[in-house]
């Protein structure tokens, strides 16, 4: 496993989105908008380490 890996796992940034939200619950209304934002990207992080998680391991099965 690199240092990176975890830029892989969905569940890394559905941690942070999770965390993200909990914190936008807890500010003014222009930190919220802000905070919420950047949950937005989170999710789309995730969704993306999905993808590439999962063209991994496409290119894994057909190496061997």
């Amino acid at each position: 496993m690199t240092d990176h890996d975890f830029l892989l796992h969905p569940e890394h940034w559905q941690h942070r989105m999770q965390k993200t939200l909990e914190r936008a619950d807890n500010v003014g209304t222009k930190a919220r908008e802000r905070l919420l934002k950047v949950a937005q990207e989170y999710e789309r992080m995730a969704a993306r380490a999905a993808e590439l998680r999962a063209a991994r391991e496409v290119l894994n099965e057909r190496r061997y």
